[in-house]
């Protein structure tokens, strides 16, 4: 039988920590020749290693395409480049990074994320007017009457 363990994509303050070591794990090269070059000597390795479309996590760092922004930094995630989300990107196909970055930089995003803090239904005691019956309301506009105390006109 399938006996379900922890969540895997928690965020939780030790998985961020190793989230920020992972990203900081391999040097984001500059767009020039040399940099492209390393980039591809990272590529190789890490499918070497990894294969072609692993289960990404904290323990699988990718290499980042140069010319890209920084991980976490407002990017889109399928270009590496800020100014517009993934789902109004307009590069061209050649342009986009590989499948493998694009779910590393979505992972170190959604990690990354401090998570919302849990809010309980907060209310206030509200003071109301006590409620007058039918009769209580007659009774206090003959008080109102303009006649004073004595017997209506």
């Amino acid at each position: 039988p399938f006996t379900p363990g922890p969540p895997v994509n928690v965020s939780t303050p030790p998985r961020r920590e190793a989230v920020r070591q992972a990203m900081n794990a391999l040097p984001h090269h500059p767009d020039t020749d040399a940099g492209r070059v390393a980039y591809q000597a990272q590529l190789t390795r890490f499918t070497e290693t990894h294969g072609f479309s692993p289960y990404i996590t904290e323990r699988t760092p990718v290499p980042l395409r140069p010319g890209t922004d920084p991980l976490c930094s407002g990017e889109c995630w399928a270009c590496g480049l800020q100014g517009h989300r993934g789902d109004g990107c307009k590069a061209a196909p050649q342009a986009l990074v590989p499948d493998v970055e694009r779910k590393w930089r979505s992972y170190c995003q959604r990690m990354m994320r401090e998570p919302a803090p849990r809010v309980q239904y907060v209310s206030t005691d509200t003071a109301y007017e006590p409620r007058v019956s039918w009769a209580d309301s007659m009774a206090h506009s003959e008080d109102l009457s303009g006649n004073g105390q004595g017997p209506p006109a």
